[in-house]
């Protein structure tokens, strides 16, 4: 059986790169091949590293290219899937735009997305990945 990529949403990766030791474990931990990252999530994730001063961007890339981090683009077909959630999720969820985005991405690859931001949960197109070594709350 052919195990489900996992696209790791920025709140993770920040994380990550701000030398938390336990998702530095997990991320290492899985295998080189189901390691993905959004591309809407790699914009957030320059976004935060911006303030870290310049190069912070090309330590960022280089560090995820060694990891072996895969980026997932969004397509077309990706933004009809993004206005179809905002439609389902935005009234009673508040879904964003970039959050919309990032689910289609989810949705359209088929794959597993983790993340610790609450909005997701909300959304049953998609499955999120819980680490069995931590526990997350939302």
């Amino acid at each position: 059986m052919e195990r489900k990529v996992i696209i790791i949403d920025s709140c993770i990766w920040i994380d990550f790169f701000r030398e938390n030791e336990e998702i530095a474990d997990e991320i290492l931990s899985l295998p080189k091949s189901l390691r993905f990252i959004a591309s809407v999530s790699l914009m957030e994730v320059f976004e935060a590293g911006r303030s870290r001063g310049k190069g912070e961007i090309e330590k960022i890339k280089k560090v995820l290219k060694e990891m072996g981090v895969k980026i997932k683009y969004s397509s077309r077909k990706d933004s009809k899937t993004a206005l179809f959630l905002m439609e389902k999720y935005t009234p009673k969820y508040g879904l964003s735009v970039k959050d919309a985005l990032i689910a289609a991405t989810v949705v359209s690859s088929k794959a597993l997305f983790w993340t610790r931001d609450k909005i997701f949960k909300h959304i049953e197109e998609i499955q999120l990945y819980k680490p069995e070594s931590q526990a997350w709350s939302y």
